[in-house]
This record gives C-alpha cells, structure tokens and sequence, in this order.
C-alpha cells in the first residue's frame, strides 16, 4: 500500500518549515533563529519581499516575547503577514468591473 500523496498545500508547509530549520541550525539552538540566522534567511530567503529593509528592525516588529530570537511561532505570523499582503496585492491587480 501507498502513503498517501501530500497535497500543495501540506507540502507547502513542511517546506517552510524546512526553510526555518535550516537557518536555524547555524548554532547550538537549533529552536530559533539568531539575530545573524534571521538576517541570512531574510536576505537569501526574502530578497525581493524585504528589499532594503534592515532585518533587524524587522526582527524587533517580531520577537514578541522580547528575548532577542525568532522561534517558529514568531516565524510563522512573518508569513501568515506576508500571505496576506500578497493576498492583496493579487486582489488589486484584478481588473475592476
């Protein structure tokens, strides 16, 4: 018998928790990101979404318990915010009837 086949949607999501772990696992807390672990994945992950933004300004807007470390929560409402800005985007460029 087969596994079953993941949908796009479910896919989707182990993909982006694969994007988080692996810029997380630059040092010895592979739980959250670093100030220099956000950086790097804003910077290759995000080019164009954050173009010349400072991720560390970012970041603060974020780490909502304040310890300096985005953990997958936080991680998650950055693209839960990016989805829908997205969203928005797609909906403003339809033509209006």
């Amino acid at each position: 018998m087969e596994p079953p086949q993941l949908t796009a949607t479910e896919t989707s999501l182990i993909l982006l928790v694969g994007v988080f772990n692996q810029y997380a696992s630059g040092d010895s807390d592979k739980k959250t990101l670093s100030k220099d672990e956000f950086g790097k994945l804003v910077k290759e992950e995000f080019p164009l979404i954050f173009q010349g933004k400072d991720a560390a300004d970012i970041m603060k807007r974020l780490d909502k318990n304040k310890d300096n470390l985005i953990d997958i929560n936080e991680f998650m409402h950055m693209i839960s915010d990016l989805v829908g800005k997205s969203y928005k985007m797609m909906c403003d460029l339809e033509p209006k009837k």
